[in-house]
């Protein structure tokens, strides 16, 4: 896991942690908000991985 991804779930938990407490509702749905928007931010699974493609073996033996 990068240092860059670390750092966004850790602000996802605060903000979450935060908008549990808030009693403003203004506040606790600005921080939802700031959590959603960091989370859009993550690599989707399977990103940021190098996998190999189903199909790149197949591809590797027609090649040859």
């Amino acid at each position: 896991m990068t240092d860059d991804i670390l750092t966004l779930r850790r602000q996802i938990d605060r903000c979450r942690r935060l908008a549990s407490i808030m009693t403003d509702d203004e506040i606790r749905h600005s921080l939802e908000t700031l959590a959603e928007e960091y989370e859009a931010k993550l690599p989707k699974r399977g990103e940021g991985f190098m996998l190999q493609d189903r199909d790149e073996p197949s591809r590797r033996r027609q090649a040859h």
